[in-house]
């Protein structure tokens, strides 16, 4: 894969390094939350997840927007793909660690996040990060919907199969060989 320079060093290519500032400010000055396991998913998944969606819908047969400057891949397309959505995705699950929305709240939280997600979106799109062909804003909506939906499950699961190391710490209850003593992460009540 050839990777291009920006045709132009203009407002999308600020707008890439200031979000980029912004967040990794916030991810550094928030305390501690997540095993390295914990922290590394949602970077890899995000990271390819953001290539595969791009790659498939933004290139023909479909070709239904551009991200930055060139129809091509260029040098900070690679920049958003491996920052700007994975940190999205890791600041929207530190939260959803921190609330510990259930039920309906966990569904409200999602949208939310989706809502938010696909503002900046449109902000991005002033800033000409994103070049729509085909595609509209508000099909982004459910896209983030349901990846936050995803990125929680992952979350969920590397929990349930991975117990941190506070967990192994801890005494073990009477009747841990029992199915009644493991705790479900997807039934919790906070």
């Amino acid at each position: 894969m050839i990777l291009y320079p920006p045709a132009t060093w203009s407002s999308n290519e600020w707008f890439v390094l200031i979000c980029n500032v912004i967040v990794w400010t916030i991810v550094w000055l928030l305390p501690k939350r997540f095993t390295r396991v914990e922290k590394m998913l949602p970077f890899l998944f995000n990271f390819y997840l953001g290539v595969s969606v791009d790659l498939i819908i933004g290139v023909k047969p479909y070709d239904w927007y551009d991200v930055m400057d060139l129809p091509k891949t260029e040098i900070f397309d690679i920049v958003l793909y491996a920052t700007l959505y994975p940190v999205t995705a890791y600041l929207v699950l530190y939260l959803y660690d921190f609330l510990r929305p259930a039920g309906l709240w966990l569904w409200i939280y999602l949208a939310v996040c989706a809502v938010v997600t696909t503002g900046l979106e449109g902000l991005s799109v002033i800033f000409d990060v994103f070049t729509y062909k085909g595609w509209k804003l508000p099909y982004s909506l459910p896209v983030y919907f349901v990846i936050y939906w995803l990125n929680v499950g992952m979350l969920q699961l590397v929990r349930h199969y991975l117990p941190s190391r506070q967990a192994s710490t801890r005494p073990i209850p009477s009747g841990a060989g029992s199915s009644d003593s493991v705790e479900k992460p997807w039934s919790r009540n906070h």
